[in-house]
């Protein structure tokens, strides 16, 4: 449906933003700005917005025209 590699792009903008918003989380916890149970909200969050963006990508893939 899209092209593969503005699909691959955008995955990877998001999953690297996820892993990064997930890596502040836990810094701010450790030194407790934040509780556990913001931190492990957050961690879960970006899981699902990574796993959805994945999902997409392999959707995308699957009905995709074939390149010649």
């Amino acid at each position: 449906m899209l092209d593969q590699q503005f699909v691959r792009k955008g995955v990877f903008t998001v999953v690297s933003i996820c892993i990064l918003i997930s890596l502040v989380a836990a810094i701010m916890a450790v030194w407790q700005f934040t509780g556990r149970d913001v931190l492990w909200r957050t961690i879960a969050t970006c899981v699902l917005v990574a796993f959805a963006a994945i999902a997409f990508s392999m959707v995308n893939l699957a009905f995709g025209q074939e390149q010649d």
